[in-house]
């Protein structure tokens, strides 16, 4: 005996029903799923540049996967000893984060995180810096993968970074005549003090042989000893003689 139609239709519907409720919750959860992982993802993107800022590198090597360090030998322990070193050694301060962005990856286990950094060193504000990694799921949890770009882009493992200081070289000050009137060097200053000097034609044979040694002329010398603030015990400057032994 045939059911009537109608219980057949229902059975249909209800069928029908519960298939398409299957299909909203597996899509429900996808969706939630998706949701919960782009949150997560972000939220260790934000811890991660926000230790940074702190300076709380320490809690920094936390917010990447362990995989990620092992891949290049550190430990967490390792990784913030090494940020406290370069970033210490050259005195990094005031670290600012932009355009920090974080997108899905080439699968549902992976995000890519892109952000820019400026800050200052003990020689002034360097130029911002871009950097790039990829955020991946670590035993359930989402960390950053770290490499060590992320302290300074280009750098790898071994590098180390030294500040050092160059003293600024003066340059000589010339005239409109090209004779330097202020230089850099070593230097000694030639002249006479008149009490050491003899009386009479000792005096000018002194005075001519001092002429030819300084290549300075007798007019010149006797122009120098005639000054009104020149005393017998004064040493009276006659010529700078540049890069003299040290």
């Amino acid at each position: 005996m045939k059911q009537p139609f109608y219980k057949q239709r229902s059975w249909q519907i209800a069928i029908a029903a519960i298939i398409l409720l299957l299909i909203a919750a597996i899509a429900l959860f996808f969706i939630w799923g998706n949701q919960s992982a782009d949150k997560k993802a972000r939220q260790i993107a934000e811890d991660f540049t926000t230790d940074l800022k702190k300076a709380d590198y320490k809690k920094l090597s936390e917010t990447m996967s362990v995989k990620s360090l092992k891949s290049y030998n550190f430990t967490a322990e390792k990784v913030a000893d090494k940020y406290e070193t370069v970033y210490g050694g050259i005195g990094v301060k005031d670290i600012s984060v932009k355009n920090l962005e974080v997108k899905p990856g080439k699968n549902s286990r992976t995000y890519d995180l892109s952000y820019e950094l400026s800050m200052r060193t003990s020689l002034g504000k360097l130029r911002t810096q871009k950097y790039a990694a990829t955020i991946s799921n670590d035993k359930d949890n989402w960390k950053v993968d770290w490499n060590p770009g992320l302290i300074f882009p280009g750098m790898v493992a071994d590098d180390k970074v030294r500040l050092t200081t160059d003293e600024a070289k003066r340059g000589d000050i010339l005239d409109r005549n090209g004779k330097k009137l202020a230089t850099m060097g070593n230097f000694e200053e030639a002249g006479i003090v008149p009490e050491q000097l003899s009386d009479g034609s000792a005096k000018d044979q002194e005075l001519k042989a001092i002429s030819e040694k300084l290549g300075v002329s007798l007019d010149e010398i006797h122009a120098a000893l005639d000054q009104k603030w020149v005393k017998a015990d004064s040493f009276v400057p006659l010529k700078t003689i540049l890069d003299a032994p040290a």
